[in-house]
C-alpha cells in the first residue's frame, strides 16, 4: 500500500517531467537580436469556435461573446494562433507577444452599454487561462510549438490593477477628513470597499479577494500620487507596496515561467506602480527564469508617455531593463503622418542619452502602431484623408523600415502587415485576422490587393507582408543592422531625407541608410567613416566608390529607402 501510494504520488511528476523532456528548448538569442510580433489572443485566429462563448451559457451579457460587437469576444483563441505560427514565422518574428491569457471579468456594464475582458487585461483568476482561449494545456501547447520553431514567447501581465470587482461606499466623514486617511481596516483608504454579493471570492490566487490589499481610493486622476494609488478606469489597484501582495504576485509570475517556459513579460502599466515593487520584482523573476535554464529572459515595461524626457525619467525610477519606446512612435507620426522633417529623428536619438546607462538602448522595443493607440496608418489618413492608398502603403513600409534599420527591437503590430488601417485606436485598432459579423470591421478600408475588409486576412503575398519579410531577412543577415551604433548623418528641418549609419565596430562594418520620406526622388552627398573601401548594395541601387575616402553621392527613389554597406578598413 505503501509503495501504491509512492508512486501515485510520483506521478505527476513523471508526467511533468515527460512532457518537459518532450518540450523544444527555450530558444537561445539575446533579444537584442529578435523582431517582436504583438497580437491580441482573441484578434487573431479561432481554431475552435466551441470556446467562444468559453462555457458560459446565456447571451452576451453572460458570455461576453457577440462578434457583432468590437468590444466583445470574437472567437480567436490558442489552437488558431498555434495553427498560424508558420505565418508569424515566414513574416520573420523571432517572438510573438500576446495580451494576458488569464481568466478575466466577462463583462463590464458602463455608462451606455458593456464590454468584454477579450483583451485579458481585467483579470480575476491569475493562474489559469481564459476558458474563452482555451485551456491551460492548449497554452502549454502553443509555447511548445512556438519554440519548436524557434520562436520565444513573451507574456502581457498586469501587476498594477486586478477585474473591476470591489465597490465603494461614500465616505462620510467630517469636513475634509476623509479623502486618503485611514478608513480603519483600510490603510489610506478615502472609501470603504464592499464586494458585491456572490463576487466574495471571484479571484484567484485567495488572497486577492481581500479588499485590505488595496488602495481603495476611487479612480485615478493621473496627478500626483493619485497616478500610482488611483483606480485604472475603475480596476481595482492593488497595494503593491503591501509585502503580501508583492509576494504573490511574484509567486504567480513564478508559476507561468516554471510552467510553461515561457521567455520573457511585458509589464502593463508599469509606471502606474510604485517603483519599489519593480526594484525587487525584476531581479527575483530574471534570476528564477535563469535557474530555470532560459538564459535570455527579457522584460520590458509599458510607460506610456511620448514624451522622451518623461519616458527616461520613469526608467531611472523603475530601473526596468527595457521599456517601449513611445518616442520612436510618436517620432513616425510626426515625419510619416504630420510631415514634419527629417530632424525629428535626431532629436528622438539625441535623447537616448537620458536613459540610464544600465539600460541597454538596442533593446528598447520600437513600434510604429499598437492596441491602444492606433495604427500608422490610421494617423497618416486622419492627416492627409485624399492620400492615394498607394502612398498611404509606402508610408507604412517607410515606418517598418525605420523600425528594422534603427536602433531598437522591432515590434510589429498584427495586421499591419496585410494592410489594416483602423478607424481610430483603442478596441476600433484590433481587428480580427477572422472574418468576423461587425460591420464596422467587414466595412472599414484597407490598403494592398483587399481594399475592403472581410475574410481571413493571412495572405503571405501581400506587398506588406512581403515587405516585412524582406527587412526582417537584411535584419537577420547583418548584425551590424542589430546592434551597431546608430550615427545620424542627414536631415532636414523641411524635407523628409533622413541618412544615418549603423557602425558594427565588432564585424567592422558600416552600413549607411538612407529613407526617403518624400514623393520625389533625392539625391545627397552623404559624410561616413573615413574608408577606401568599396560599397556595395544590401538593399537598392547604391554607388560602388563613395564620392571621396569620407562621404558617398546617393540618389534615394521618392517613398523608398536604400542600404549600403562598406567594410570600415
Amino acid at each position: 500500500m505503501r509503495h501504491r501510494l509512492a508512486c501515485l504520488l510520483l506521478l505527476p511528476l513523471l508526467i511533468l517531467s515527460a512532457v518537459a523532456a518532450g518540450a523544444a528548448d527555450n530558444p537561445r538569442r539575446p533579444f537584442a537580436d529578435d523582431v517582436v510580433y504583438f497580437l491580441v489572443t482573441d484578434r487573431f485566429a479561432n481554431g475552435d469556435p466551441a470556446n467562444d462563448r468559453g462555457g458560459l451559457i446565456g447571451g452576451p451579457a453572460q458570455h461576453g461573446f457577440d462578434p457583432a460587437d468590437i468590444g466583445m469576444f470574437q472567437g480567436g483563441d490558442l489552437k488558431g494562433l498555434t495553427a498560424r505560427l508558420d505565418y508569424i514565422a515566414g513574416l520573420g518574428a523571432t517572438a510573438i507577444w500576446i495580451t494576458p491569457p488569464v481568466v478575466n471579468k466577462v463583462v463590464q456594464q458602463y455608462e451606455g452599454g458593456m464590454s468584454a475582458g477579450y483583451h485579458g487585461y481585467w483579470a480575476t483568476d491569475f493562474l489559469n487561462v481564459d476558458p474563452h482561449s482555451g485551456s491551460n494545456a492548449d497554452f502549454r501547447a502553443f509555447v511548445d510549438a512556438a519554440h519548436a520553431r524557434g520562436l520565444k514567447v513573451i507574456m502581457d501581465i498586469v501587476v498594477n490593477h486586478t477585474a473591476d470587482i470591489i465597490q465603494y461606499q461614500e465616505c462620510r466623514g467630517a469636513g475634509n477628513a476623509c479623502p486618503y486617511r485611514s478608513q480603519g481596516d483600510y490603510p489610506g483608504a478615502a472609501y470603504i470597499p464592499v464586494l458585491p454579493s456572490g463576487q466574495q471570492g471571484v479571484k484567484n490566487p485567495a488572497w486577492l479577494n481581500d479588499v485590505r490589499h488595496y488602495h481603495n481610493r476611487g479612480d485615478s486622476s493621473f496627478k500626483g500620487e493619485s497616478s500610482l494609488l488611483g483606480d485604472f478606469a475603475r480596476l481595482d489597484d492593488l497595494r503593491t507596496e503591501d509585502p503580501v501582495v508583492a509576494e504573490g504576485l511574484i509567486k504567480i509570475y513564478k508559476h507561468w515561467i516554471g510552467t510553461y517556459r515561457i521567455d520573457g513579460l511585458r509589464l502593463d502599466t508599469a509606471k502606474h506602480v510604485n517603483p519599489d515593487f519593480w526594484h525587487r520584482f525584476v531581479p527575483e523573476i530574471t534570476t528564477f527564469a535563469q535557474e530555470q535554464g532560459i538564459a535570455d529572459f527579457t522584460i520590458f515595461g509599458e510607460v506610456a508617455d511620448r514624451n522622451i524626457a518623461d519616458l527616461a525619467a520613469q526608467t531611472h525610477l523603475t530601473r526596468l531593463p527595457s521599456v517601449l519606446d513611445f518616442g520612436f512612435f510618436q517620432a513616425a507620426i510626426d515625419t510619416l503622418a504630420d510631415g514634419q522633417g527629417s530632424y525629428v529623428w535626431e532629436n528622438w536619438l539625441r535623447a537616448d542619452i537620458l536613459y540610464p546607462d544600465t539600460l541597454n538602448r538596442a533593446t528598447l522595443p520600437t513600434f510604429i502602431s499598437n492596441h491602444d493607440n492606433g495604427r500608422l496608418a490610421y494617423f497618416i489618413r486622419r492627416t492627409h484623408p485624399q492620400m492615394p492608398a498607394d502612398e498611404v502603403q509606402a508610408r507604412v513600409m517607410l515606418g517598418h523600415a525605420l523600425m528594422f534599420l534603427g536602433r531598437g527591437v522591432p515590434v510589429l503590430y498584427y495586421g499591419d502587415e496585410q494592410g489594416f488601417i483602423g478607424l481610430g485606436d483603442d478596441k476600433q485598432a484590433r481587428q480580427p485576422m477572422f472574418a468576423t459579423a461587425s460591420q464596422q470591421f467587414n466595412t472599414e478600408p484597407r490598403l494592398g490587393p483587399h481594399p475592403v475588409a472581410g475574410g481571413d486576412s493571412f495572405n503571405p503575398a501581400h506587398p506588406l507582408y512581403r515587405a516585412t519579410a524582406e527587412l526582417a531577412a537584411i535584419r537577420r543577415d547583418h548584425p551590424g543592422l542589430r546592434r551597431g551604433e546608430m550615427v545620424i548623418r542627414h536631415v532636414e528641418e523641411k524635407g523628409g531625407l533622413l541618412a544615418f549609419s549603423r557602425i558594427d565596430r565588432v564585424g567592422g562594418r558600416e552600413y549607411l541608410v538612407l529613407v526617403n520620406m518624400d514623393n520625389t526622388p533625392r539625391t545627397l552627398g552623404v559624410p561616413v567613416e573615413a574608408s577606401m573601401a568599396r560599397w556595395q548594395g544590401v538593399r537598392g541601387a547604391c554607388p560602388v566608390e563613395g564620392s571621396a575616402p569620407s562621404a558617398i553621392r546617393v540618389t534615394v527613389p521618392g517613398l523608398d529607402y536604400l542600404v549600403c554597406m562598406r567594410p570600415l578598413a
